[in-house]
């Protein structure tokens, strides 16, 4: 299919959706029925642009391009098929990072539970809700290279990206250019293998992380990806931006960017956390063996390479919690932002880091105490060997001098 005949295609759906919401289409279905048909319209759309953006256009093919109305009273149908009858290019994940050596997430982890806490000015709470909108987190990856998504991006032409301050290089903010109702899509991205989605289908989110795949380093799974994502909910108010009865609500006065970002950020932080919640989980169940022989008093087999190589792993962890990221300190971005250090404090009580960090930490301090355990009792078990080389030694030389001394007939 031609550039051209793309285009069309795309701008047909556009114009389909504006006179949905116009009336111009069954004016007899209500307002919010044909609201959610035009998102999933646009969705999809914004969606087909993505995966053949202008590299792939001329091995779409559209076998069939139709869109049904049907109206009951209660319920507008709305079919839309597009069928991509092309090739598809399927992208294997490069499973990595801690959470490949340290742990198996077979044993699915209990729901973290959230802190509400109770607020003196709780006026945001009481406002009715008006519309609202979904904004979703996830940790794919160790890390992104945000130069080569960057240009990416530029070459797509799908996002705009944002202008952002010198002090946040490690995060892009992308605007979606084709627009889906009043809201903006928008996502940023951060460069500690983590993204943000605000007001993005989940056909969309989906392909994003797809997309990403490319830019990613030690990716994680999908499963865990999924399970360990957050999730809430966000809309606009006539007061300053805050967090309240886990709810997001933004100054609908002043332009919502900064504040998105300190929600995004502390919501990243809480995802990465999350999977290394997972991974020393998993460790845990990996070294769970060596406490159950030591209670039935048998004979420990393990080489010091395996103890080694089970300290490197408990050590990169604590590392990466420790040193390599902002959960015992708030970062330097909002010392010179006074307005924003509030909400991303306030995002963080509400999703446990701290206490949650300091459990981990426990936990690590124990795991460390039970490989310093090992060490010692290969340590002793390799002393005592040497013990008993030079006693045998000895009594060998002892031998040798009886035998000097000892008259032959």
């Amino acid at each position: 299919m031609s550039s051209k005949v793309f285009k069309n295609v795309l701008l047909l759906g556009r114009q389909l959706s504006t006179q949905l919401l116009r009336n111009e289409l069954c004016p007899n279905v209500s307002s919010l029925v044909k609201e959610g048909v035009s998102n999933r319209l646009n969705a999809g759309i914004s969606v087909l642009a993505i995966r053949h953006g202008s590299s792939g256009i001329s091995r779409l093919a559209l076998s069939s391009s139709a869109i049904v109305y049907k109206h009951t009273q209660s319920s507008l149908l709305l079919k839309c098929s597009l069928i991509d009858c092309s090739s598809q290019r399927h992208l294997s994940a490069t499973v990595g990072g801690i959470q490949k050596h340290i742990s198996a997430l077979d044993t699915k982890r209990p729901i973290k539970k959230r802190a509400v806490v109770e607020e003196e000015d709780d006026s945001a709470s009481k406002i009715p809700l008006k519309e609202e909108w979904d904004v979703s987190a996830y940790a794919t990856a160790e890390e992104y290279d945000l130069e080569r998504l960057s240009a990416a991006l530029q070459q797509q032409g799908l996002y705009k990206l944002s202008s952002m301050p010198e002090d946040m290089h490690d995060s892009l903010h992308v605007t979606a250019k084709y627009t889906v109702g009043t809201e903006p899509r928008e996502i940023y991205m951060f460069r500690e293998g983590s993204v943000v989605f605000w007001n993005v289908p989940e056909l969309e989110r989906n392909t994003l992380r797809r997309f990403l795949r490319e830019f990613e380093e030690s990716s994680y799974e999908d499963e865990i990806t999924d399970r360990e994502r957050e999730e809430m909910k966000y809309t606009y108010v006539d007061l300053a931006s805050k967090l309240s009865k886990g709810r997001i609500f933004l100054n609908a006065d002043v332009s919502p960017q900064l504040d998105k970002y300190a929600f995004s950020n502390s919501m990243v932080l809480s995802v990465k956390l999350g999977i290394w919640e997972a991974s020393l989980d998993r460790y845990v169940e990996s070294i769970k063996w060596v406490t159950d022989t030591m209670k039935l008093g048998k004979q420990m087999t393990i080489s010091r390479e395996d103890v080694l190589r089970k300290t490197g792993e408990l050590f990169a962890l604590r590392h990466l919690i420790n040193l390599s990221s902002d959960l015992l300190d708030t970062p330097d971005f909002y010392w010179d932002r006074e307005h924003l250090e509030p909400i991303y404090e306030k995002m963080c009580i509400h999703l446990n880091i701290a206490r949650r960090t300091r459990v981990m930490n426990e936990k690590l301090n124990l795991c460390c105490e039970l490989a310093q355990l090992l060490k010692d009792h290969l340590s002793d078990r390799h002393h005592t060997r040497l013990e008993w080389m030079i006693i045998i030694l000895i009594a060998v030389e002892v031998c040798f001098e009886l035998v000097k001394w000892i008259p032959f007939k």
